[in-house]
């Protein structure tokens, strides 16, 4: 239970004020502000719990929420009761009394800030990785640590007889050793098996319905946990229920990032894979030239923009993303900021629930990224707000697949070195399932030798990473400037050229497959 509650008023006329002043509780008034900027400037000062607005200012999306919520300050909004909130709002209706505010304060931030009571005995979750004087060994001691949490406060452990489980007491002050038969062979996994226990730890509804649910309709679903508004992070879906994300990525000095993006999603349209080619560069977005269309229009910064509101749904996204003919097959494409200057728009967790909304409705993501994997604290930036490279990081985060592209001469491959160990000590945290392909760009003997191939992996051997060199590219400057010319892709103007012959295998390796 929280002794103080000082409060930040919004938009108050003076009427909240007096009514909180008068009561001399716990809860008092630590500044009045008048916008919004001065609210969040007086809630991050420290020197406040909560935020009590009189209405949902338009500034108040996600990212800012979640700002507030990590640095322990709580948003209440004075609405109406049909109001569609982000989670970590908290409602008061805007015809409570001002009176009853305070009580109502702190019910709401007392239960916010309870922890919830520990149970007795071994959680499925402890039991995992073994509890208290077992852990690090689960089931090694020749009994099932998975079936030893009836939810009752009780441990259960084979008895003797070798029928069912016996009960034994945590609070008897028993060793181990005297408490559980080691000697005991385990049970058949059909005397394992406890209808009680499957019932109570069923899958979450949520991830069965993930694939028909609305970001709205799983907040809705899920309010009293306060979980993330997009729902649960996308290592927590099935990869059958979701379609893969791949990043293309490499180094600076135009190593061909877009090129490379743009065929692979023709590749994928070409097999009959529903494809979302996104360009996520915030340096230089290039897709737009490079399939003939103006670039004075983002649908990256549109479906940004309602994710960070929480408004994200099939219409809007349908609005943002347009259906391109490329030969014969179809793929959607959701156009890059127009000006480097709107990076901004692109914050790391709309970026983020942006991407999870797609990868529920495409089998295959393509993102065409930026080079700069810099942090802000790096850059001398601070540490709230977006961050500058937050659309690649995040990219690269959330992806199944890396490609990283390099050119292949003198320059690239050091470029490309210092790109891979950037990437690996820290700059980003891949996935633990995310595959990560090496490929050379533009290979020709006038920059490698007579032996191209050879002379590359020789040099990456002897002075890149332990991973090997997934394949390479040759260098095909005229093929590639008559598609570029024409508005097609290599696979339409040339799909016999070797550059092409290359992709294609490429996209192989990366063993894309439909959603079930």
């Amino acid at each position: 239970m929280i002794h103080n509650i000082p409060l930040v008023l919004l938009g108050d006329d003076g009427t909240i004020l007096n009514a909180i002043e008068s009561q001399r509780g716990r809860v008092s008034v630590a500044r009045s502000a008048h916008t919004f900027a001065d609210a969040l400037g007086y809630a991050h000062a420290g020197i406040a719990c909560a935020i009590l607005s009189v209405g949902l200012p338009q500034e108040a999306t996600v990212s800012i929420l979640h700002e507030l919520d990590e640095a322990d300050v709580k948003f209440i909004a004075l609405v109406p009761e049909d109001t569609l909130l982000p989670d970590l709002v908290m409602p008061l209706a805007t015809d409570t009394e001002p009176h009853q505010l305070p009580a109502i304060v702190e019910k709401l931030l007392d239960e916010a800030s309870a922890e919830p009571e520990q149970e007795l005995g071994i959680t499925p979750q402890e039991a995992e990785n073994g509890y208290g004087y077992d852990s690090g060994y689960s089931g090694h001691y020749g009994y099932d640590t998975q079936n030893l949490y009836n939810g009752s406060g009780e441990y259960l452990h084979p008895d003797t007889s070798g029928y069912g489980y016996a009960l034994v007491n945590p609070d008897r002050n028993q060793t181990e050793q005297n408490s559980i038969d080691f000697s005991l062979p385990p049970l058949p996994q059909a005397q394992l098996e406890v209808p009680q226990l499957q019932e109570a730890y069923k899958a979450s509804v949520h991830l069965e319905n993930m694939q028909q649910l609305t970001l709205n309709d799983f907040r809705d679903q899920s309010r009293q946990h306060h979980p993330q508004f997009s729902g649960p992070h996308i290592d927590a879906v099935e990869a059958e229920n979701r379609g893969t994300i791949v990043a293309v990525w490499g180094t600076g000095g135009a190593p061909g990032r877009s090129t490379l993006a743009l065929n692979l999603a023709n590749c994928a349209a070409a097999e009959g894979m529903r494809v979302c080619l996104v360009d996520a560069d915030t340096y230089d977005p290039s897709l737009s030239p490079l399939l003939g269309l103006l670039d004075d229009y983002s649908g990256i910064a549109q479906l940004c923009h309602f994710a960070e509101r929480g408004q994200l749904d099939t219409q809007i996204s349908d609005e943002a993303i347009s259906t391109l003919r490329v030969g014969k097959y179809y793929l959607d494409f959701l156009s890059g900021i127009t000006r480097p200057d709107r990076w901004p728009e692109l914050r790391t967790r709309a970026l983020c629930d942006s991407l999870k909304w797609l990868a529920h409705r495409y089998d295959v993501i393509i993102l065409d990224t930026a080079a700069c994997l810099e942090s802000d604290a790096e850059l001398g930036f601070a540490q709230t707000g977006p961050r500058r490279n937050g659309a690649t990081i995040t990219a690269l985060e959330m992806a199944d697949h890396i490609v990283l592209l390099g050119n292949a001469d003198i320059i690239g491959i050091p470029r490309m070195i210092r790109a891979y160990d950037q990437m690996r000590e820290g700059a980003c945290t891949l996935r633990d399932t995310a595959k990560v392909h090496i490929w050379l760009n533009k290979v020709r003997a006038e920059a490698t030798g007579r032996d191209a191939e050879r002379e590359l992996a020789n040099t990456w051997q002897r002075f890149g990473p332990r991973s090997p060199i997934s394949g390479v590219l040759p260098y095909d400057r005229k093929t590639v400037d008559r598609a570029w010319f024409r508005g097609q892709t290599l696979l339409e103007y040339a799909p016999r050229s070797p550059l092409v012959v290359g992709i294609r295998k490429l996209y192989v390796s990366l063993g894309l497959r439909k959603l079930r």
